[in-house]
């Protein structure tokens, strides 16, 4: 007596090779065509945030300037104790019925990875401390100095030049900021004065 035969036929060894190495194709290719588009969303993510910076700065600092009575870059380096950070200041006027005396600043601080603060106030700004800066272990950013807000983190000068640069009637300023890709973009600009500027000024 025959027995039946099964028409149910399970894969051969051969055949699951097969599909699991058509699957380990596929999967690679998809894991490609992630990887390459986080790294490229991360690439733009970080130039815009670059470009956004820019902006605000140059749009920040062309503002001011524009009002500004008196410029000056005091020495911040003895103030802070701390090499190659900077400090820009104006006085300006401010618009409304009566124009009033206003200070303005924006402080350079080379450590942890570079860091960018901006101040306003009716009266003298205070500089941070060296007990201030040196609190802050360098592998982290550094939190706004009392008065102060944090404008922007990754800013270096370029070229190992100056941030801030005060010029006949006006400020120019050049620097570099780290992308996320840790690639870094140049940002520049300059403005100048519509007044007068004086020598003296007690926001200095």
């Amino acid at each position: 007596m025959t027995r039946p035969r099964s028409t149910d036929q399970g894969l051969t060894l051969i055949e699951l090779l097969i599909y699991m190495s058509f699957f380990v194709v596929v999967l690679v290719i998809v894991g490609g065509i992630l990887i390459n588009s986080l790294s490229v969303e991360k690439t733009v993510r970080g130039s815009t945030d670059a470009a956004n910076l820019a902006q605000l700065l140059t749009e920040s600092i062309s503002q001011s300037v524009r009002n500004a009575t008196a410029i000056a870059t005091p020495d911040s380096e003895e103030s802070t104790g701390v090499y190659g950070t900077e400090l820009l200041v104006l006085e300006t006027l401010t618009s409304g019925v009566t124009a009033t005396m206003q200070c303005q600043a924006w402080l350079y601080v080379p450590l942890h990875g570079g860091q960018l603060f901006s101040a306003r106030s009716d009266t003298t700004i205070p500089v941070p401390s060296v007990d201030y800066l040196a609190a802050v272990p360098a592998d982290q950013p550094m939190s706004a100095p009392a008065g102060w807000s944090s404008f922007g983190e990754g800013i270096n000068p370029a070229s190992a030049g100056q941030v801030f640069t005060v010029r006949a009637q006006g400020v120019s300023f050049v620097f570099d900021v780290t992308l996320a890709d840790e690639s870094t973009e140049r940002v520049s600009g300059a403005a100048s004065s519509h007044q007068t500027l004086g020598t003296g000024s007690p926001c200095f």
